[in-house]
């Protein structure tokens, strides 16, 4: 094991600074000292803070104890180090810092969900010493040392910053709910501890330095199965824990167990393929509907007039959205956000009209809903929206913030192109808010381009609103006509 030719490595007392790839020496002026490896005699000792770079992997940042002697080894005169990822030299009882590979700025991230990490080791298996104390996971101040799985979320989180995954928490308790899945993560890992190895020494927790090993596995699954794994990652991970470390042995183990899974070449295919095969696969059976052909209009004026009398309020107990009528005879689409979990379902056509609706189909990862209604009401036409332009003119009409704004029309342009969670979005600056939730957006000719899903809220944010594309919508509510 990795972990124990370490600590024959600490005693034996190399002096030299090593990396794995060899990498670029700077002091804290950014002044060049050498090149990996390098002799620490060599170094002066006035200097505390080095850092080791390497184009395209991540600078390593350490500081070294000013008081030193002349022959001490490498790692004892390190005071405090930032992610020290151990690897293995040349020589079998060599270890040097291991580089990790700077993240490629990437536009569209991943969403994956992280289950609370499960530790499968026997209590009564010694995981390491502590100032020459062995330590079982039995002992009741173990957690003190290790932290507690369920309380490292945040941790977990962090660790993948900046990278192609938008980590989130996820419980299965809440893949049970009968809620939209658009905003969450079609990608599950969960993380299982199998072995935990330390030598520390110090008085105080902040001050315990000395040599970890981790060895973890990593599940992934796909939302449709938590079971069965799509594939499993064994990553093992030595870590050298210098001092003035706040955080707790196993969060910070975890954390950079991760940062090593994603150095696996692999990871990013399978899970960014394995969301577009349970993507596809939500569309379900085919459904055949009587999809209407285009109108024709004189002006916008006119397409505007007779376009409002198509959408309408959709209400559920306790919260409304909109929709729109997509045939002659009844069928309209909404979000599925706007009724789910809620029944009866009613459409208020005008002011003084409501009807009962029936569900006939949702897709819950797209957010999109059909809805049938025992009314005759023009349908509006869906336009090819892969044909849509940046700049081009769109209206949006629904019923926002409160039920006596109904048919409300906002107008603006298309601003992007988006891609979320696996779902691409139409992005505007129409006027979105709460209650437009499945009404359409149209272009000039009256034509459906997008439902209305989404929009960017916070401090000094407008003007951000995404739509779910009428290809996508046909696509995956799996709409022919009949």
């Amino acid at each position: 094991m990795l972990f124990i030719n370490f600590i024959y490595s600490q005693n034996s007392g190399s002096n030299f600074i090593s990396t794995n790839p060899n990498a670029e020496i700077f002091d804290d002026n950014n002044q060049k000292i050498g090149n990996t490896p390098f002799d620490l005699k060599k170094l002066n000792k006035n200097i505390v803070k080095i850092n080791i770079v390497k184009e395209n992997f991540d600078t390593i940042k350490i500081t070294l104890k000013e008081k030193r002697k002349d022959n001490m080894a490498f790692f004892n005169a390190i005071e405090e180090c930032s992610s020290c990822l151990l690897d293995k030299g040349k020589n079998t009882e060599d270890l040097v810092l291991k580089m990790t590979k700077t993240f490629k700025e990437t536009e569209n991230t991943i969403l994956v969900g992280i289950e609370v990490p499960i530790i499968k080791i026997d209590e009564n298996q010694v995981l390491g010493e502590l100032n020459g104390n062995k330590k079982k996971l039995k002992d009741k101040d173990i957690y003190r040392l290790l932290g507690y799985p369920e309380n490292m979320e945040m941790r977990i989180l962090n660790a993948f910053q900046n990278s192609y995954v938008n980590a989130t928490f996820f419980s299965k308790k809440d893949s049970k709910k009968d809620v939209s899945n658009l905003q969450n993560p079609k990608i599950i890992f969960k993380p299982i501890v199998k072995n935990l190895n330390f030598k520390l020494s110090g008085k105080l927790h902040r001050d315990f330095s000395g040599p970890c090993f981790l060895e973890c596995e990593w599940q992934v699954f796909d939302l449709s199965d938590l079971e069965n794994p799509i594939k499993t990652f064994e990553i093992k991970t030595n870590y050298f824990r210098s001092g003035n470390n706040y955080e707790l042995l196993l969060h910070d183990m975890i954390a950079l167990s991760e940062r090593e899974l994603l150095e696996e070449e692999s990871l990013h295919n399978l899970i960014s393929t394995s969301q577009q095969k349970y993507l596809e696969k939500s569309k379900g059976s085919v459904i055949e509907i009587p999809l209407i052909q285009n109108r024709s209009y004189t002006n916008t004026s006119e397409m505007l007039k007779e376009s409002v009398n198509s959408i309408v309020t959709v209400e559920t107990e306790g919260k409304f959205g909109s929709g729109v009528f997509v045939t002659d005879n009844g069928y309209l689409i909404t979000n599925y956000h706007v009724i789910e979990g809620q029944k009866p379902i009613f459409i208020k056509i005008d002011k003084d009209r409501k009807v009962k609706a029936e569900l006939v189909k949702a897709n819950k990862d797209f957010d999109l809903a059909i809805l049938k209604v025992n009314a005759n009401i023009k349908g509006l036409s869906f336009y090819d929206s892969d044909k849509t332009n940046l700049g081009e003119e769109v209206y949006a009409i629904g019923t926002p913030l409160d039920k006596k704004l109904i048919q409300t029309i906002t107008k603006g342009i298309i601003s992007g192109y988006r891609e979320f969670n696996g779902v691409n979005f139409i992005q505007s600056d129409v006027s979105i808010n709460s209650g437009n939730s499945g009404g359409p957006m149209l272009n000039n000719r009256g034509e459906i381009i997008g439902i209305n899903t989404l929009k960017a809220s916070g401090k000094n944010i407008s003007g951000i609103g995404f739509s779910i594309p009428s290809n996508i919508v046909l696509k995956m509510l799996n709409i022919k006509t009949e």
